[in-house]
């Protein structure tokens, strides 16, 4: 039986090896919304 992980914001079950969410395309490695949401708020300075 292979692993999965299940998408922290749609909760799709994707197989392991899926970087992101076959679903909603979000990045298994959450820590990437966190750059994301960074990026965003630095464009307001």
């Amino acid at each position: 039986m292979s692993k999965k992980w299940i998408c922290p914001l749609c909760g799709h079950e994707n197989p392991e090896d899926a970087e992101v969410c076959e679903v909603c395309g979000a990045y298994h490695d959450e820590s990437a919304y966190d750059a994301i949401a960074d990026e965003e708020n630095n464009e307001d300075d």
